[in-house]
């Protein structure tokens, strides 16, 4: 029996899967098995799949399309190793995740494994968005790791995520999201499956924290995560409110009577938040050993899916009329006095974002051209902490670092290019020559997930990751 099952889920996306691919072909284990499962896709997933020949490498092909949830349930069952990860066909892991993973398992006898994750903007992104850059083969890396492993308050993770409807960083999420296949059988067993609609990571997620044992869920605060944004991605269809992806539709109209979008949830709202909210009430439904502890405020829910249409602009289809009375029936469902209260906070939402659309005002990540400015301009424009990571780039890495390492809203951005690489098959490559670099930021994750209560004891570094 393999360690690990790496399990690739792919639909219609054969240029990314073959990046995937490659990056995980790499890696130099022979105790994982990779799985790629097709959801029918056209014949050209297909012929980028044959192309690959590796003994770990196990082909699926669903012979209809999924609903999502289906699918992911459906290549679960063909998985044969001790822990599970799901990647999808955009992502990927860094080299050193594993090895954080076997002292989790080994020293501490992890239920879940989870790490911190970076961005990586695949070659074909061109979505411009706030804080996102504009082009794509680029990193984007929130600073500060103490490279140790914790364990991990799983209650205090399922507390935050019901109080607030958002994902902490300690919440485990598909490439963060290591699981004991016993604990997920044992998840199948209660409920009848591990994914459920309508998000099958975070159905996955909630549930498998909420069965796992206490004190066996252990944290890495190190980069194991990359996740892809592409241009073909949910996120992109999200972004640029439709124009750029209409991947999110097809998902969502993948459902039917015989697949219902929200099982065991009363509420139809298509907005990021309740997205979140109905696993809570799955679990209410399916698990009653603990579920029924947990609940989530209708106000929050209103109030959260409100930013996500107005300040986020994470819902394309904000101006639909079946939409706009959906977010109209959650608001009209409180009482009086917090009704009035969320009406107003509607409206001054809805107002914001009109004045923004109409203004055209809004502060982008200033990602810089291609071409590069030049030594001189690049001294006199950068950043006294730009300049200085110019720098050690340089020296550590040997090549040209100007406009292609830069900081904007907390994170830093990295073009691959600086080190050669591509695609997202250079990517866990290009972090491992990365880490002298971002290794000198102040720790600031751990400190305000131990002050959140979630971290709550310290069991140092993977030894194998403080070998030279």
């Amino acid at each position: 029996m393999p360690r690990y099952s790496i399990v690739i889920t792919t639909v219609d996306r054969p240029q990314i899967l073959s990046a995937a691919l490659s990056s995980f072909l790499a890696f130099e284990r022979d105790d994982i098995e990779i799985l790629v499962s097709d959801n029918y896709s056209d014949e050209r997933t297909a012929k980028v799949i044959a192309g690959f020949d590796d003994p770990r490498l196990r082909k699926f092909r669903t012979d209809h399309r999924m609903p999502m949830p289906n699918h992911w349930e459906w290549i679960w069952e063909q998985t044969k190793g001790e822990y599970v990860i799901y990647v999808g066909d955009d992502s990927t892991l860094s080299r050193e995740a594993l090895l954080a993973a076997d002292e989790a398992i080994e020293k501490h006898d992890a239920d879940i494994v989870s790490w911190r994750c970076c961005h990586y903007y695949h070659p074909d992104w061109d979505v411009q968005f706030k804080h996102l850059p504009n082009r794509g083969n680029i990193l984007g890396i929130d600073r500060g790791f103490t490279n140790a492993l914790y364990r991990v308050d799983r209650d205090k993770v399922i507390e935050h995520f019901t109080d607030n409807l958002r994902l902490a960083g300690c919440f485990p999420s598909v490439i963060n999201f290591l699981l004991r296949r016993e604990l997920g059988e044992e998840v199948r067993k209660r409920t009848g499956r591990l994914h459920w609609a309508p998000c099958p990571d975070i159905s996955a997620s909630y549930f498998s924290l909420g069965t796992s044992r206490p004190g066996k869920y252990i944290f890495w605060d190190g980069l194991g995560g990359i996740g892809g944004r592409s241009g073909q991605s949910n996120i992109a269809s999200l972004l640029s409110r439709g124009k750029k992806s209409k991947r999110l539709r097809e998902w969502l109209d993948e459902f039917d009577e015989n697949n219902p979008r929200f099982p065991h949830h009363p509420c139809p709202l298509e907005s990021i938040s309740n997205l979140l909210a109905a696993p809570i009430t799955q679990a209410a439904a399916l698990l009653p050993e603990w579920g029924p502890q947990h609940t989530y405020s209708q106000k929050i829910l209103a109030l959260r899916s409100i930013d996500d249409t107005y300040y986020d602009r994470t819902v394309p289809w904000d101006d639909d009329p079946t939409y706009q009375q959906q977010l109209a029936d959650v608001i009209a469902s409180l009482d009086e006095e917090d009704r009035a209260e969320v009406q107003a906070y509607f409206d001054t939402a809805k107002a914001a974002a009109a004045a923004e659309d109409a203004s055209g005002k809004v502060d982008f990540n200033p990602t810089p051209p291609v071409q590069g400015r030049g030594v001189i301009k690049f001294a006199l424009d950068a950043s006294m902490s730009e300049r200085l990571d110019a720098l050690k780039t340089f020296k550590n890495s040997g090549h040209n670092p100007i406009d292609k390492i830069w900081e904007y809203g907390g994170t830093t951005y990295v073009d691959q290019r600086m080190f050669g690489g591509e695609t997202l098959a250079q990517a866990p490559a290009s972090l491992t020559q990365l880490a002298t670099t971002l290794s000198d930021a102040e720790p600031g994750f751990a400190k305000q997930y131990k002050d959140f209560g979630m971290l709550v004891e310290e069991l140092g570094v993977p030894a194998a990751l403080t070998q030279d």
